[in-house]
């Protein structure tokens, strides 16, 4: 491995909590809208992440607004609960607001991204939109410690194609081996970052089995200094 000249990081359920927002959203839908608690939470939420994942991917391209998946999902998710979707609209519309209101960092972003900066290029690879991605970067403070924001609309290619990778190696201005990529993804972050060339280090918030023991993991982003020094390979 060469000099480390460069940190890549995934977004959403990396820096940002998603999970934590996408859950609070969807049981204050669940509670508002009684067609809705035919569904336990717990089966609404896991219908909820597999169609965003689903229609996510079309969002990230820039060929499917936001707003318009969200109301798809919403539609999907009034089917799933043997529901009318008439409300899906209105669901459409409160997942929303509950979903910013609940946003947050994940504990130890900003502190991490602070104590590498100086030491190696940052940049934030990510499936979705520019505008989108570069709000949640300056709403939560991480903005400043950002070198490059390369987004999957700007690319064309979403993680793990390896040109997304491609072109963040080329914004950092770094070979492959002189990179590591950071994110709570096995497929889009891990299995994406080694086909690319460059080292992985998986976020495995969720504690999930391990596929490749061969893998470095963390489970936190804390504490600040154990972590920077697993990303810059102390």
């Amino acid at each position: 491995m060469g000099v480390l000249r460069a940190a890549l990081f995934d977004l959403d359920d990396t820096l940002v909590d998603h999970l934590h927002a996408s859950r609070v959203a969807v049981a204050g839908v669940r509670d508002t809208f009684a067609a809705l608690r035919a569904r336990d939470l717990e089966a609404m939420v896991a219908e909820n992440d597999r169609l965003v994942e689903m229609l996510h991917a079309d969002v990230g391209l820039g060929r499917r607004t936001a707003d318009n998946a969200r109301l798809e999902r919403y539609r999907q998710l009034f089917a799933f609960a043997e529901a009318d979707a008439t409300h899906a609209p209105g669901a459409a519309e409160l997942h929303r607001r509950l979903y910013m209101q609940a946003r947050r960092e994940v504990p130890g972003a900003r502190a991490l991204l602070a104590a590498l900066q100086g030491s190696v290029t940052i940049a934030v690879v990510t499936n979705n939109t520019v505008a989108e991605q570069t709000e949640k970067l300056e709403t939560f403070g991480l903005a400043q410690f950002v070198d490059a924001l390369v987004t999957s609309e700007e690319v064309g290619a979403a993680k793990p194609d390896g040109a997304i990778f491609a072109r963040a190696l080329e914004r950092c201005g770094c070979a492959p081996d002189a990179a590591v990529m950071v994110g709570d993804s096995w497929r889009n972050d891990v299995e994406g970052a080694q086909r690319a060339g460059i080292r992985p280090l998986w976020f495995n918030r969720r504690a999930m089995p391990v596929p490749d023991p061969a893998v470095d993991a963390v489970m936190s982003l804390e504490p600040t200094q154990a972590v920077a020094d697993r990303i810059l390979g102390s």
